[in-house]
């Protein structure tokens, strides 16, 4: 930390430091990011689909087909058996068996079981030949193993296909994918079409606040952030909301939804209300709240801390 007790008059390495103050590079003026309320994007709570590495929608875990075969549905339900005990070498052996007959349930669980075993060249052909067949578990499924390897434009081909579809899980990914182009208004169509299906609508109003938000549309991302924030239960669009109110000079109102946030333990909250502070020219709370942000190891805020005492030592 630099010592304002040994400061001679402004030094090239002070100049510097608060021309950064002064142009506010630091602050941290970024959303949240723009998915559902969770980190990663496999933890989505899908109402419609599997997510990988999962096998299906049914409530016992593992896609079912009703064959017309009984001997079929046998084998079929003894390979579920040995998918479940991870008896894998006996579930392939039937799932392979019943692959050669087309069925499109076992093609898919052996996409499943090559996928869990880190066989993804495997995993991948059987998802694929699933998907080619019109299975809507295994398109999503292979549009989700496309998004982990970044390969956006196989995601998209499949998540476009069950759009298409009317799937709503795969048109708010889509939508995501959409706003990561810069596409606002692709995003927001998408966004608005499952608002009319009353689809997660604490999400979609959270993430059609961002998108406003990133085309300088403040009024309207002011209005979806506040009705995420009745309908869910997540801190997001309150930090988002007073990010909204500090980047427009409403610091009162940006105060209102950061400082319960700092009081939760969220660091980019303490150094956000410590620049507002600071632009208030309120150096003692500024101070507090970047140091609050210190303490939990933040460098940026240690960089603000040291920067106000410089000022101070220099009655800036």
């Amino acid at each position: 930390m630099f010592e304002a007790s040994l400061l001679a008059p402004l030094s090239k390495k002070v100049e510097l430091i608060l021309l950064c103050f002064f142009s506010k590079i630091y602050i941290l003026d970024v959303l949240i990011p723009f998915v559902v309320f969770t980190s990663a994007l496999a933890s989505f709570n899908h109402s419609n689909f599997s997510v990988f590495p999962f096998i299906s929608n049914s409530k016992n875990g593992l896609s079912f087909n009703v064959f017309s075969n009984s001997n079929s549905n046998k084998k079929f339900k003894l390979a579920k058996s040995y998918l479940e005990q991870k008896e894998y070498v006996k579930a392939e052996k039937i799932y392979l068996e019943l692959a050669k007959k087309k069925d499109v349930h076992a093609i898919y669980n052996l996409g499943y079981l090559y996928m869990e075993q880190g066989k993804i060249i495997e995993g991948e052909k059987y998802y694929k030949m699933a998907a080619d067949m019109g299975y809507d578990d295994a398109m999503f499924n292979l549009a989700m193993f496309y998004d982990r390897q970044k390969d956006y434009d196989k995601e998209k081909f499949y998540l476009e296909k069950l759009a298409a579809k009317n799937q709503n899980d795969a048109i708010f990914q889509l939508a995501i994918i959409y706003r990561q182009e810069r596409n606002y208004q692709k995003a927001d169509e998408l966004y608005k079409r499952l608002l009319k299906e009353k689809y997660q609508e604490s999400e979609v109003f959270y993430n059609l606040g961002i998108s406003c938000y990133y085309q300088k549309k403040y009024d309207e991302a002011e209005t979806y952030f506040l009705k995420a924030i009745e309908l869910g239960n997540n801190d997001d669009p309150k930090y988002n909301l007073g990010i909204l109110y500090k980047v427009q000079g409403k610091f009162a109102q940006a105060k209102k939804y950061l400082i319960p946030l700092t009081q939760k333990g969220k660091v980019d909250a303490m150094i956000n209300v410590g620049a507002i502070y600071r632009d208030e020219k309120d150096y003692s709370n500024a101070k507090k709240y970047y140091k609050m942000a210190m303490d939990r190891g933040s460098r940026e805020a240690e960089v603000e801390y040291n920067t106000i005492l410089i000022m101070e030592e220099h009655g800036i």
